[in-house]
């Protein structure tokens, strides 16, 4: 006889069931002349919005592909849609009159829409605006004195602990006149703490 966790726990050969959540169309770059519609997860809802580039997983082996999102929208789906990986730039590169021009060229030209809408954006554009990772570095203890640290470990070291806020590691190696290197030591013996946060990159458009 079959426990309850068992009996809880779905088959593989049960059907598909329905949810209501958020839901994207995008328009893969590929010469594929389809839509395809895939699921939003929570944490990225805030982030996917249309004429932005994101990510998915596409055929049988979830090959990482870029696409561009043509809307968004709360509906049904089945327990078997794709999650979006990622978002690929910081704000969206095409508006709503790109995107239905897109579709009228690729449907004149008889040409894949994503391919399309990817060939009226200039490739300096595309370049500026992803999300790059920033490294930023925050003293960890006010209490802890840096009168033991010589030469640029100290300058360092002051740099960032009389700062109001994290500093990029690049800015602050800089104004000590010292590398990468120096700041690795000083995350080495506990004195700062250096974390990698995502910022739009300077072409991103707003």
């Amino acid at each position: 006889m079959a426990s309850r966790a068992d009996r809880a726990t779905p088959s593989l050969l049960d059907p598909p069931t329905l949810q209501t959540a958020i839901v994207a169309e995008v328009a893969l770059l590929r010469r594929i002349d389809r839509i395809y519609s895939y699921r939003v997860p929570p944490e990225l809802a805030e982030r996917i919005s249309p004429g932005v580039r994101v990510r998915v997983p596409f055929g049988r082996n979830d090959k990482p592909v870029d696409a561009y999102c043509l809307g968004v929208s709360e509906s049904e789906w089945k327990s078997t849609l794709k999650p979006i990986l990622e978002p690929i730039d910081a704000a969206p590169l095409l508006s709503g009159k790109m995107i239905e021009l897109g579709r009228w060229l690729a449907t004149y030209y008889a040409a894949p829409l994503g391919r399309t809408l990817d060939l009226m954006i200039p490739a300096a554009v595309k370049r500026g605006a992803g999300v790059r990772h920033l490294r930023v570095a925050r003293w960890i203890d006010p209490a802890i004195e840096i009168d033991a640290l010589k030469g640029k470990q100290k300058a360092l070291a002051r740099i960032i602990r009389e700062a109001t806020a994290p500093l990029p590691v690049d800015d602050a190696c800089r104004d000590a006149d010292c590398t990468g290197a120096v700041a690795k030591t000083l995350e080495k013996k506990n004195l700062i703490a250096i974390e990698s946060i995502e910022a739009p990159s300077a072409g991103a458009t707003r």
